[in-house]
């Protein structure tokens, strides 16, 4: 399997750092604020084609909304949870909190999650645009 593709999605603040990290095979989805996402964006967003999802906001209590990284993390665990019950690793959907200098925190991250992919293979998901 050559191909893996990964969803970024990130708040507004994290989106320069985010793009200026230029990874391969990845696209990215920018919120005004992590907090305005729910379990229907993640979990499209596999049905969509998406290998592995991963989650980048600001660091846990400096955003801007206030609480928006907490609701982010709170909805990722429900999705993984909901990821499981599918049959589907939970492994493919990660969170990271980052500074806007914290650009190499997200390379390793998604060097990690193309290698999670590659472990595990596309996602089986009735439907999925592939």
């Amino acid at each position: 399997m050559n191909d893996c593709r990964i969803l970024i999605i990130c708040c507004e603040k994290m989106k320069e750092t985010v793009e200026s990290a230029d990874l391969p095979d990845s696209a990215v989805l920018a919120l005004p604020c992590l907090g305005r996402i729910d379990e229907a964006v993640i979990l499209r967003a596999f049905r969509k084609g998406a290998d592995a999802v991963i989650i980048a906001g600001c660091v846990e209590g400096n955003c801007k909304y206030n609480s928006g990284n907490y609701q982010a993390r709170r909805c990722v665990n429900e999705v993984r949870d909901i990821l499981t019950e599918i049959g589907i690793s939970g492994e493919r959907l990660e969170i990271l909190n980052l500074a806007p200098n914290q650009a190499v925190d997200l390379v390793n991250l998604f060097e990690n999650m193309k290698e999670v992919v590659m472990r595990l293979g596309h996602p089986d998901i009735l439907g999925a645009e592939r």
